[in-house]
């Protein structure tokens, strides 16, 4: 089992490899692991970033905008190619090729879809930007 999937420890643009691990309060992972009754998968995080105090679960529902929109955008991208080199390569390998500590934009060689990353940070860009969700 590959789960990708948001990670609010990690700035915008970070991709990080890892087997296992708890499930540090991530609801959807909660759910994985009740379901699966395992804790031992491979997981890919995609990094939102740090919400403001008692805002994670708007912000991680909420729309980013700009840069961060752009990073978040290459990012899942990159995530994607992570699963890839995964199934090719194995785990290893790929934790060897994705866990630098550069976030791709800053990155020397770039996600494989840069190009669809501006397209999407454009898109995102006409959305509004990421507010407190209210019930």
């Amino acid at each position: 089992v590959i789960v990708v999937h948001d990670e609010l420890d990690l700035p915008p643009g970070r991709v990080k490899l890892k087997r296992g691990g708890s499930e540090a309060g991530h609801n959807g992972l909660r759910s994985i692991v009740k379901h699966i009754g395992s804790t031992d998968f491979v997981r890919i995080r995609v990094g939102v970033g740090k919400p403001p105090k008692g805002q994670g679960p708007s912000w991680v529902l909420g729309v980013p905008d700009g840069q961060e929109a752009a990073a978040i955008e290459a990012s899942i991208q990159r995530a994607a190619d992570a699963v890839e080199v995964i199934l090719e390569v194995g785990l290893d390998a790929a934790m060897g090729q994705f866990n630098g500590k550069e976030s791709v934009l800053s990155s020397p060689t770039p996600a494989k879809s840069v190009t669809s990353a501006e397209e999407g940070a454009a898109a995102a860009s006409t959305k509004a930007p990421r507010q407190r969700l209210t019930k």
